[in-house]
């Protein structure tokens, strides 16, 4: 498509198509048929995570936005080492406001 109008034809990128579903079905079954880890360090962390990923999903584009706003963007570096390294950065703080909410009686039972 993009060969035939000439520029980037966008539409096969957004969220609601079939490449993106197909990419959601594969994931899920990959997570469905993973073993457990055996680790108890793993397991916690994966527990953790798993419990504090609605939390880190509402309040990443805060995070993401200001550190857009003072320049700390994926473009410093090559795509291979920003990307990660940004999302780590992006997680760590999500994760900490997590936490504290998770403190939070009211916010724990309805929120996180």
């Amino acid at each position: 498509m993009s060969l035939k109008y000439g520029v980037l034809y966008e539409h096969f990128l957004e969220g609601m198509t079939v490449g993106v579903m197909l990419m959601a079905v594969g994931l899920f079954g990959l997570c469905v048929t993973a073993k457990e880890p055996r680790i108890n360090a793993v397991k916690s962390v994966v527990v953790t995570l798993s419990k504090a990923s609605f939390c880190i999903y509402l309040i990443h584009i805060f995070f993401l936005s200001t550190f857009t706003k003072h320049g700390f963007t994926v473009d410093l570096l090559p795509c291979a080492v920003s990307i990660p390294h940004v999302s780590l950065c992006i997680v760590f703080p999500c994760l900490c406001v997590y936490l504290i909410l998770s403190k939070i009686p009211l916010v724990r039972k309805w929120l996180v």
